[in-house]
């Protein structure tokens, strides 16, 4: 493999750099675990799909996903923008991802087929934005510097940021789960 024509930088990470990229990992750890451990108690429970739909729509989003997994480094990999090879991937879909974040626990009062379709394509979405967004910052690590010293020091930011991510999805979803009202997504979900 010619590597002459790419070019690494090796060079100090500032404080603020590592929190920056940590802070990349509280986020994904938010989206992804909130969606991991409340999601399909909302659908069944709260939404009113049966559990028999709800596997159906986990399975085969995350069969689709992991395609889009693989497609997105293949596409990185290949990428030659003027801001870099992965944050247009991070970009573009930040926003979008948001939305779809707060569209999967916004199921409409619809028919049974109307809510499996609905949960069916705003959680797909959600789970291909997820992976094309969390692909391109996963790949963060490689670009950023070629120090080897460097990476294991930023990474271990990352985990950091992923154990603090974590940290915050569970006490909430704890809280949530032991609260009377019930939660906070029922209060989006209701339009009051």
């Amino acid at each position: 493999m010619n590597t002459t024509n790419i070019k690494k930088e090796s060079r100090k990470i500032s404080l603020w750099e590592k929190f920056s990229y940590s802070g990349g990992d509280v986020a994904s750890c938010i989206t992804f675990g909130a969606v991991s451990s409340y999601l399909s108690y909302y659908y069944t429970d709260i939404a009113g799909i049966s559990i028999a739909a709800v596997g159906v729509i986990f399975g085969v989003t995350r069969l689709i996903e992991a395609l889009v997994n693989f497609l997105t480094g293949v596409a990185i990999d290949g990428s030659h923008f003027k801001g870099g090879k992965a944050k247009p991937f991070i970009y573009t879909t930040t926003i979008p991802l948001t939305i779809m974040f707060i569209l999967v626990f916004m199921v409409p009062d619809l028919s049974a087929h109307g809510k499996v379709l609905f949960a069916f394509v705003t959680y797909l979405l959600f789970c291909i934005l997820y992976a094309v967004n969390n692909t391109g910052y996963g790949t963060l690590l490689s670009l950023l510097t070629s120090d080897v010293k460097e990476r294991r020091v930023l990474n271990s930011f990352k985990v950091f940021g992923s154990g603090t991510g974590s940290l915050l999805v569970f006490t909430e979803v704890a809280s949530l789960a032991t609260s009377s009202s019930g939660s906070l997504i029922v209060f989006f979900s209701s339009g009051q």
